[in-house]
């Protein structure tokens, strides 16, 4: 995906208000609907009435469902109007439309029409605007098809409902445009009120043009989809692959990702859930092109309709994203070793060396493969590997993505790893390793183990890819995120502080402590890592975001969740789920 630009906004506070006009007219309208619907604010009281004769559209009755449909429309369309959107700009200018003649011809209230004519005219003059599509902008001629069916059959009934339209055309069409329009604006429509004895007729007619608008505005809301740039792709990929280093490169590349490439030639790899597109670790390319990767980044969400976000930034990027507009936190403290310097003997390590040595004292001995499980091997360490992976599957809940590797066994023979084998030479713990780009590094990915097996497996598992990637001349191994560790509680930044407390509150479900114990047996440095949101606001978004992608979303979690129908065994079953050191 190639970065794209972001319509100018409106320069001066007159010029900014202007274009607030239609969206802030619709959203009270839509307020005041949902009030009448809520019997809060009575249509028949003088307040209701004085509403009614001056609101640009009058979505205060009749009946409490119209109000809640004219107060779910209003105000989509005033979100969509606020963010841009095309397709609710024309919602809009068809409801401001409808309500300018609804207003003059049906109701006879000139403050009303005033309004409602300005309003149109402020959103016709700014219709460049509202150039951000919608998902799957084909419909959109579909919509407009169907609405424009219902509309004619409706005005077509109108004509032949209306006694007036048999004594004088004139009036008889003017009666029904000044009705079609107040069913089309959410406004009253008092040339059809002796149809409201007739077995719910004039409730047919009013939801057979009001369903479909509540439901294209909502429509409208949904963010489109990158359209797909092949070269752009192929682009991003070379760069990554070239320039791209640390422990979120493998999964920068990963297929979840979209990929930005900015116009100065960097990259920013992100994942995306509903609205919000969560930048994944530093952009990747030229160093003279970083500099501008995170405003590129925000103008690219900004005229695609997401909200822009960050997770795991290194601390260098910190003056960055101040730059860009975004306010970014600490979320934890990534651990790498560096391996020039690691070993098992002196006192730094000596917990790690006493855990190693009980384990092989216990009959376990330890494995690495750098280029993967030789094919001498692979029959026989390949069935206790999958069946260590299933079971930990099975216990662990829904399987992980984002920053979480995926176990395949196709790919064994050529994915780094190391495995922990027992007196007789079957599996009981085995942990993955990938390369982090430009860097020379490495990155742990999974570690498994079978239950109740002897302790120390996965330490000495880890140490002994540590001492052979460091024969084979790596510079360093990193142990990934221990999220919400080495937060302060007394943080100038709030978002850090709630973080620091809410990990006091998930120990019950997450050992955010224990997890930086494992990691800090093996002496590494602590580096902090970073999130960043534009907005306060936008806080709790990117926090579901961020779950929606490590869950592969809350419906297949949930799916997960439930028990599925025994299968028989295979031998070498291909396992799915996974996860692995938590990122």
């Amino acid at each position: 995906m190639a970065a794209t630009a972001v319509p100018a906004r409106p320069g001066g506070p007159i010029a900014r208000i202007g274009a607030l006009a239609p969206a802030l007219a619709l959203a009270f309208g839509g307020a005041t609907a949902a009030l009448a619907a809520s019997d809060v604010l009575n249509p028949g009281s003088r307040l209701g009435r004085l509403l009614a004769a001056d609101l640009p559209l009058d979505a205060l009755g009749p009946g409490d469902l119209a109000a809640a449909l004219g107060a779910v429309t209003l105000v989509a369309i005033a979100l969509g109007l606020r963010r841009g959107k095309r397709r609710s700009w024309e919602l809009g200018v068809l409801l401001l439309g409808s309500a300018t003649l609804s207003q003059a011809l049906a109701l006879r209230h000139p403050v009303g029409a005033t309004i409602a004519g300005v309003l149109l005219g402020v959103l016709l003059l700014g219709w460049r605007r509202y150039v951000v599509p919608a998902e799957r902008p084909g419909r959109r001629l579909l919509a407009l098809a169907t609405l424009g069916i219902v509309a004619a059959a409706t005005d077509a009934v109108l004509a032949l409902a209306v006694p007036a339209a048999r004594l004088d055309p004139a009036i008889g069409l003017r009666t029904a445009a000044g009705a079609l329009a107040g069913i089309a604006s959410f406004g009253s429509v008092p040339a059809l009120a002796w149809l409201t004895g007739h077995g719910g007729i004039l409730a047919v007619a009013t939801l057979a043009v009001r369903m479909p608008l509540a439901l294209f505005a909502i429509a409208a809301l949904r963010p489109a989809p990158a359209p797909p740039d092949a070269e752009a792709a192929a682009a991003a990929g070379a760069i990554l692959r070239r320039d791209g280093h640390g422990a979120l490169l493998p999964f920068q590349l990963e297929p979840d990702k979209t990929r930005l490439v900015t116009p100065d030639g960097a990259v920013v790899a992100y994942g995306r859930y509903g609205r919000t597109a969560v930048a994944l670790g530093n952009p990747a390319g030229p160093a003279a092109a970083i500099a501008g990767a995170w405003e590129a980044f925000a103008s690219a969400c900004r005229a695609g309709d997401l909200v822009p976000a960050v997770y795991q930034a290194s601390g260098d990027q910190r003056a960055a994203l101040l730059t860009a507009g975004f306010r970014p936190f600490r979320v934890g403290q990534e651990a790498i070793i560096d391996l020039a310097t690691f070993d098992l003997a002196g006192s730094r390590r000596a917990n790690l060396r006493h855990t190693v040595t009980r384990a092989r004292k216990g009959g376990v001995s330890f494995r690495f493969h750098p280029g993967g499980i030789p094919a001498a091997e692979r029959e026989r360490l390949l069935p206790g590997l999958a069946a260590i992976d299933r079971a930990w599957a099975e216990a662990a809940g829904p399987a992980m993505g984002f920053t979480v590797g995926a176990f395949d066994l196709d790919a064994v023979d050529r994915t780094a790893i190391a495995v922990a084998l027992d007196a007789d030479g079957a599996p009981i713990a085995f942990t993955t390793f990938r390369p982090t780009g430009a860097d020379g590094g490495w990155v742990l990915d999974l570690m498994r183990r079978r239950a109740g097996g002897t302790p120390g497996a996965l330490e000495g598992c880890i140490a002994a890819a540590a001492a052979g990637l460091r024969a084979a001349g790596a510079s360093a191994l990193s142990l990934g995120l221990a999220p919400l560790a080495g937060l302060d509680d007394a943080s100038a930044s709030p978002e850090e502080r709630a973080l620091a407390r809410a990990a006091a509150l998930v120990r019950r479900w997450y050992d955010v402590r224990g997890l930086a114990f494992f990691k800090g047996k093996f002496d590494p440095r602590w580096e902090p890592r970073y999130a960043a949101v534009g907005a306060r606001a936008e806080l709790p978004g990117f926090v579901l975001a961020l779950l929606g992608l490590h869950l592969g979303g809350f419906r297949h979690a949930a799916r997960a969740l439930v028990p599925a129908p025994a299968r028989p065994a295979t031998r070498c079953p291909r396992a799915a789920a996974a996860s692995g050191s938590p990122r």
